[in-house]
């Protein structure tokens, strides 16, 4: 009996291992690298992280390319949505980027 229970486990552990790999692959478009985010950014306004952080500067979110203590993430994602029609998604690469986050 303990044999049939055993061979019973791994056919289910094969199982498992097969849909993983059958469909972790169809979950890779959805999972954006950070630079895939910037990057689409760029194309769709033609700005790169450091363009908003000049134009974050002008509107008194950062000093000296310095996030200001008091900046909460919100504020920055209102901003960009309103500003550049971005996505929450993509306006939180941008905010990262402004805490410093370059990968």
């Amino acid at each position: 009996m303990a044999k049939k229970w055993g061979d019973l486990l791994k056919e289910i552990a094969l199982f498992i291992c097969h849909l993983v790999l059958e469909f972790s692959w169809q979950l890779y478009p959805i999972i954006m690298s950070f630079q895939a985010y910037l990057d689409n950014i760029k194309t769709k306004t033609g700005k790169t992280p450091d363009d908003f952080k000049k134009l974050a500067e002008q509107k008194g979110f950062m000093k000296n390319e310095q996030l200001l203590p008091e900046v909460k993430a919100g504020a920055i994602v209102a901003w960009l949505k309103e500003d550049f029609d971005l996505g929450h998604g993509h306006a939180m690469a941008i905010f990262a980027s402004f805490k410093g986050k370059a990968e």
